[in-house]
């Protein structure tokens, strides 16, 4: 079979791949349809975020049930699923107090498309308690996006929003992320919602978009603004949600904050950077920061988080700006989104 590796020169397309057998009775073979392109492959691609050499990159992944193991009971050959990336022991005490993302036995040290085989191939071997099965109205570029939507929603979980009709919320980045959430915030009826977003024409995009209850700004004329309001504890926002990893905007995400504002780091920013912040002016007016990377546990409500929205008509990607590519187009895939020709890139293994 055909799968995208990540070796010592970086990424490449192995042509000859062997295609993945059981690995114990709860073992299932799945023919991969659709996985999505994801900023950490980026950071994989660059040789800045560790994985294990030759692994098969690819976590945002759906596809059919080609192949089951004799313990498996909930799945059949053909059934339509998404692919949770990992999961916790369920015995430890990060399960126990469902942070299982920080599990020493699962968590990180198990992810699909990290540490174990991933979706940028025409097959893969994933354990059945991984699975989430899929209705058929919900294509399989969609039930991709299941992994980084539960990773989405993971933000309300470290910063709530306090008041749908009164609190105040900026995301920063109009990327696939801040797009997703902007999505999510509004269809649960989130009434005051401004987006940071520098280019012009993505700006125009997401204006087209006609969300109700949404401000889409450049990050100059947001900045200006605050300039004007210095002194007004009154303006300001009180969720801050950075889909950037930009370190001057979260820099500016913790001066726009009002009292008792809170910060969620959701865009992986660079390993070694550091920013400057007055922890005096986060005490006494009682700022959080906080990172929200993913979550393991929330993962089939971010299938029906995508259900909801699919079925009410709100992931129309000819206006998201996406494109399927196929596992020998892959290097154009992240040459498009490098150029940001697209924001999102699916590889659809099957093709």
């Amino acid at each position: 079979m055909k799968a995208v590796k990540y070796g010592s020169d970086g990424l490449y397309l192995d042509r000859n791949a062997p295609i993945p057998e059981f690995e114990h009775d709860h073992s299932v073979i799945i023919r991969v349809k659709a996985v999505g392109i994801c900023g950490t492959d980026f950071d994989i691609k660059k040789g800045e975020f560790p994985v294990v050499d030759g692994v098969i990159l690819g976590h945002e992944i759906s596809g059919a049930v080609h192949k089951i193991a004799s313990g498996v009971t909930d799945f059949k050959q053909g059934q339509r699923v998404a692919i949770n990336g990992t999961r916790g022991c369920t015995n430890c005490y990060f399960c126990n107090v469902n942070k299982s993302m920080f599990c020493s036995k699962g968590g990180a040290s198990k992810y699909y498309g990290v540490v174990r085989n991933g979706g940028f191939a025409e097959y893969m071997v994933v354990d059945d308690a991984d699975l989430c099965a899929i209705p058929d109205d919900l294509s399989f570029q969609k039930a991709s996006m299941s992994e980084p939507m539960s990773s989405l929603l993971h933000i309300l979980d470290v910063a709530p929003i306090d008041d749908k009709e009164q609190s105040k919320v900026l995301i920063i980045g109009g990327g696939i992320a801040g797009l997703n959430i902007l999505n999510y915030l509004n269809f649960i009826g989130v009434k005051n919602i401004t987006l940071i977003q520098r280019s012009a024409h993505r700006r125009k995009l997401i204006a087209d978009m006609k969300f109700k209850n949404v401000t889409v700004v450049s990050d100059t004329d947001l900045h200006s603004e605050y300039l004007q309001n210095s002194g007004n504890p009154g303006w300001g926002f009180d969720n801050v949600i950075d889909c950037s990893g930009n370190t001057e905007a979260i820099a500016n995400g913790i001066k726009y904050l009002r009292p008792a504002g809170k910060l969620a780091l959701y865009g992986l920013p660079s390993k070694d950077v550091s920013i400057n912040m007055n922890i005096y002016d986060l005490m006494v007016l009682e700022k959080c920061i906080t990172g929200a990377l993913y979550q393991v546990n929330n993962f089939k409500e971010g299938v029906d988080v995508l259900i909801e929205l699919s079925r009410a008509g709100r992931l129309d990607f000819d206006n998201y700006g996406v494109k399927d590519y196929t596992l020998d187009d892959y290097e154009k895939a992240f040459n498009d989104l490098t150029d940001r020709k697209i924001i999102k890139a699916f590889i659809l293994p099957s093709t």
